[in-house]
């Protein structure tokens, strides 16, 4: 499952229609760090998404701790696949940019700077949650550590 259709206001464009042009050194290191994290970051299904959404009810501190655990993994994928979405954003809106200077575009570079603005805003969501699922984290084993005494 891709972070698009997880989160379906951040949709990558087809980076080829957008230059011909070969893109620069920086460009294309982007490009393929963006690619290898794509795919090597691991699918999430919909048993894990829906997996952070539950609610557990009184469990145990140590079960709690086994749920947090999985919650941090899944936030963390996801993590993976927001930065390669901000990342291919980031390279179709210059490669928009450069294919088309000089000519009217500004209505495209918009939508591009929108999607670019979503993705940024994806990846805050996916690192707060990560935040608030560790902190959870800690504070359960600091309740554990308090309780042992």
């Amino acid at each position: 499952m891709s972070f698009s259709s997880c989160f379906p206001t951040v949709s990558g464009f087809n980076l080829g229609t957008f230059s011909s042009s070969n893109p620069p050194a920086l460009e294309e290191q982007l490009l393929q760090k963006s690619k290898f994290v794509e795919r090597n970051a691991p699918n999430v299904s919909a048993a894990e998404l829906n997996f952070l959404n539950g609610n557990f009810g009184t469990i145990s501190a140590s079960a709690q701790l086994e749920v947090l655990d999985h919650k941090i993994k899944i936030w963390k994928k996801l993590e993976h696949i927001a930065i390669a979405e901000l990342n291919l954003a980031n390279l179709n809106l210059i490669n928009e940019v450069r294919a088309n200077t000089g000519r009217g575009f500004e209505g495209l570079t918009v939508l591009m700077k929108q999607q670019v603005a979503l993705a940024e805003k994806s990846l805050q969501i996916v690192e707060q949650n990560l935040l608030v699922a560790v902190i959870d984290r800690q504070l359960v084993e600091l309740t554990m550590k308090m309780q042992m005494l």
